[in-house]
């Protein structure tokens, strides 16, 4: 059943949020703009970022909200590569920041990432690296839905590496987080996403009224939230369960109409996945002609997503050799200039014993002649 399943590296949650405080009005407007269009239209989201970002000056927060809302766009838009690289200087500038949450949500940001790329250290390294920050700092109220961020990451992590029903409990201390910043609108977000994920994890357990539940909770929840995006992840979960029902005919009537509304709003990442889930219902109900246009459909989508995401994982492996190389530098310049060093010393001490045995033996024959 697994494999009729969407993979957690095919969706995307929140991570960002509107630090304003301090800032222009007109970029304070700007940022909150830019984050409710990135699930909506990532292209024009990405071209309010850009201009964010070139007005930024010296106002790193402003720079780091445009970096992220790049590089969720930009993952939204299957542009990996990037979409990492503008994390990653992100990153960077939040390192000189003395507010840990913003380390705190690119760290969750980074580690999502790395994970739909599959270099597992790299993401559980920086999931971990947040989750410690989190225990040490106080996150004011407005931010504490970043809980959610923590405790929705492991358990997507746990469900593909471990089990569901591992992964639920995660799932459920993220609704718990996100339902305690309910009037946060990002938490409100991602709830309703929470809910979506747990509902996959229920069928991948044979849970199907408890998925059905949670999948309706997430529709209701991404209704009153006008959220197009995460409305069409829990419909066509909700199609999901038709189809392990046996309703085949119906699942794909509802995974059409959703289909249709990922082209509409150039949801990439979700297509791919509905292909593959059209294309089963057409094979169980015998329909070849449907059921090979749609598989071939999926398996060219799923073709552009790994040569992208092959690009990005060459692009990380060439940085961290870059890196390492950079690194190994300094190294090497100390171990030569200890070298030197001892070598000087001992070239000193060498040319101090020379003249002190040539004294001696001066020495010696003076003595040697008073003695004569």
């Amino acid at each position: 059943m697994k494999k009729n399943l969407p993979r957690f590296l095919n969706i995307f949650f929140v991570f960002l949020i509107c630090f304003v405080s301090g800032q222009h009005p007109d970029a304070a407007k700007l940022i909150r703009e830019g984050n409710h269009l990135i699930f909506k239209n990532p292209a024009k989201a990405k071209e309010i970022a850009n201009d964010l970002y070139k007005t930024s000056g010296e106002s790193i927060p402003q720079k780091i909200n445009a970096l992220l809302i790049l590089a969720q766009s930009d993952a939204l838009l299957a542009n990996y590569d990037s979409s990492l690289q503008y994390a990653l200087e992100a990153k960077n500038l939040s390192e000189t920041l003395s507010d840990e949450s913003f380390k705190i949500r690119i760290y969750a940001y980074l580690s999502y990432h790395y994970y739909r790329l599959n270099v597992n250290d790299k993401a559980w390294s920086y999931i971990d690296n947040a989750e410690k920050i989190l225990k040490t700092y106080k996150l004011p109220d407005s931010l504490g839905y970043l809980k959610g961020n923590i405790f929705f990451t492991k358990a997507s992590m746990y469900q593909k590496e471990l089990d569901c029903t591992y992964a639920i409990n995660y799932f459920n201390e993220a609704i718990k987080a996100y339902n305690e910043s309910i009037k946060n609108e990002y938490a409100n977000t991602n709830l309703g996403l929470a809910y979506s994920q747990k509902g996959y994890c229920e069928l991948e357990l044979s849970q199907l009224s408890e998925a059905q539940n949670s999948f309706k909770r997430a529709i209701s929840n991404s209704e009153k939230n006008h959220d197009i995006r995460n409305n069409i992840y829990a419909v066509t979960g909700l199609a999901r369960v038709d189809a392990l029902r046996g309703n085949f005919a119906e699942s794909n009537r509802v995974l059409l109409q959703e289909l249709q509304k990922t082209k509409e709003g150039n949801l990439k990442h979700l297509q791919n996945d509905i292909y593959k889930f059209i294309a089963y219902n057409y094979l169980k109900l015998k329909d070849t002609k449907n059921y090979e246009f749609y598989d071939k459909l999926y398996k060219n989508s799923q073709s552009e997503f790994s040569k992208t995401e092959s690009g990005s994982i060459n692009h990380i492996i060439n940085d961290a050799s870059k890196n390492k190389e950079e690194d190994t530098h300094p190294k090497y310049l100390i171990v030569g200039i200890i070298i030197i060093f001892v070598l000087v010393i001992l070239i000193i001490f060498i040319i101090f014993r020379i003249r002190n045995m040539k004294k001696r033996m001066k020495n010696t024959q003076s003595d040697s002649s008073s003695i004569n």
